[in-house]
């Protein structure tokens, strides 16, 4: 590798619904479109040959003041939408304000957008 070659970005191992809530603090196999504690967000598409569309991937929400970055493995994949700032800002205040967990579900192509499971309570 030389001094400017850049370094390939490696997306994290992906899991299905049944763990998708685990790594945001909800028991495994939980039915998550029926849980209060969490709700979906949408950001922009994020599109990665080693993302399976329907496996969900860890990414960390940072507040950026009038915008809300989405990272994987450190590197910034998309932002999320405006219309969905209000739920990010209560992901976010629940985790001390600057960052939060989330689990990103990339979606099938035909989709325009990809969503974001956060915890909220």
């Amino acid at each position: 590798m030389g001094l400017f070659s850049k370094k390939q970005w490696q997306a994290p191992a992906g899991v299905d619904i049944n763990q998708a809530g685990v790594p945001l603090g909800i028991p495994e196999r939980t039915m998550l479109h029926e849980c209060e504690q969490v709700e979906y967000l949408w950001c922009d598409k994020v599109v990665h040959e080693s993302l399976d569309p329907q496996l969900f991937y860890p990414v960390e929400l940072i507040n950026n003041g009038n915008s809300v970055a989405v990272k994987m493995s450190g590197a910034h994949v998309a932002n999320i939408a405006p219309r969905a700032l209000g739920i990010a800002v209560e992901a976010l205040r629940r985790s001390g304000g600057n960052k939060a967990v989330g689990m990103l579900e990339p979606g099938k192509p035909e989709r325009k957008t990809s969503r974001i499971l956060v915890r909220v309570a």
